[in-house]
This record gives structure tokens, sequence and C-alpha cells, in this order.
């Protein structure tokens, strides 16, 4: 599987639609104005392709929340078939990693769903929110300054949970159902930290983007020999 990046101003038209359309396979209540509106605030779209076929995509925007820069995903989704892939993590820690190697550079995520959420447990040694650690100070300020940014009168400072006012795009149900894992603490955690995750909602979450914040046999699979790159932009 091939990957990536563009600005949303190179996608072709066919590209747009066929990229909603894999939206649409997955989650319900979408609206492609909404999509379109969306993507066009982004700065980026990480792209996978698949025999000439759009396979998945995720969308990101370049932030400055409290003096600090960063980048927020947005829209991401990959194709069924390809569910288990590192390609979209690999592309996005090898053009995004960079950034922050002479300056803080922070992952704004907002999670839907434990397989997202599972994203930060498994490649980082340092992330809020998490099982076992309260977040400090300092970080709370920033994800509660982004939440009011982007989400203002929905996201909840008390809870760290966007809570949408109107109809928001969620997985479809046979997709969103998640396994009993008892056993996992990180399971437990999200489904208490985000309880209404199966109405759409998203728990704002946030880790520095930099080699020595990746655990190191994520940072070998995400970079590989770009690790000592130098951010070219």
């Amino acid at each position: 599987m091939d990957s990536r990046v563009l600005a949303p101003r190179e996608l072709s038209e066919g590209q747009l639609q066929a990229m909603f359309g894999l939206m649409q396979a997955h989650y319900d209540g979408t609206d492609p104005a909404v999509f379109r509106r969306d993507l066009a605030r982004k700065d980026y779209v990480i792209l996978l392709e698949e025999g000439g076929h759009i396979a998945g995509f995720s969308t990101q925007q370049l932030v400055e929340i409290e003096g600090v820069r960063g980048v927020f995903s947005g829209d991401t989704i990959v194709h069924r078939d390809h569910w288990g892939s590192p390609r979209l993590s690999q592309q996005f820690a090898r053009f995004f990693v960079p950034f922050g190697q002479h300056e803080p550079f922070y992952w704004f995520l907002i999670s839907k769903g434990y397989k997202t959420y599972k994203f930060l447990p498994t490649f980082f040694v340092d992330f809020h929110p998490r099982q076992g650690v309260q977040t400090p100070p300092e970080a709370q300020a920033l994800i509660d300054s982004f939440g009011a940014r982007f989400f203002p009168g929905e996201y909840d400072p008390g809870s760290g949970v966007v809570h949408y006012r109107g109809p928001k795009d969620r997985l479809r149900p046979e997709l969103q159902d998640l396994p009993e894992r008892p056993e996992d603490p990180d399971w437990r955690f999200f489904l208490q930290r985000n309880p209404g995750f199966r109405q759409g909602h998203d728990l704002v979450c946030l880790a520095r983007l930099h080699p020595e914040n990746l655990k190191p046999r994520a940072r070998r699979l995400l970079l590989g020999a770009h690790a000592g790159d130098a951010p070219s932009r």
C-alpha cells in the first residue's frame, strides 16, 4: 500500500468523492457539505492508495495552542481490509515527528473509539489522559484550550470529552462494538472516560511528537531510517 501527503487543494474531484464514499461506508451520520467544509480547514491529507484506489486517509491541521505548536488529526478512516496495517501511522510519524525535533510539537487527537485511543498507549511513552496518571496542569491547560477553541459550547473541561449538540458522524454499529477486554487497563480507562462514544462523543487527547517520546519498538516501526531526520518545513 502506497502513502503520500497532499494539500487539500491538490485533491481531484474524483479523490474527494472516493474519500467521502469511504467515510459513508464506515460511518453513520455523514454529510458531504460538512466533510468538504472540514477538509477545507485542514493543511494536509495523508492518502493511502492500493491498486489505484483510495484505501484510507487522515486530515491534518497545524495549530498553535497557548503558544505551543501542534497538529490536529481530523477525519481518519482506513478501509477494513487494511486494518492492522502500520502504513498510515508510519506516514504520519515520518512527516510530523520532525516538526518537534527542535521545539515542542504536539499531537491533538480526538478519540471516539478505542481503536483510535489505543494508538497512544501502543506508541507513546508519555500522553494524556491515561490510566493511573494525573494529567499535569500544563498538559491539561493545552487540552482544555484546544477543546474550547475547536468545540466551543460542546467541550466539557470536567470530563475532557466533546459532547456534540447536533447530529454527528459515528462509527456504524457493527464497527463500534468493543470486545470485552477486562484485562486491558487502557480499555477500561477509555470506557470510563468516554462512555458516550457510541453517540459519537470524542475524548480529547495529547501527546508530544518527538522520537524520544516513542517507545523503542514503535520508534523503529514508525520512523525506521527516518528517526534522525530534521524538519524541512
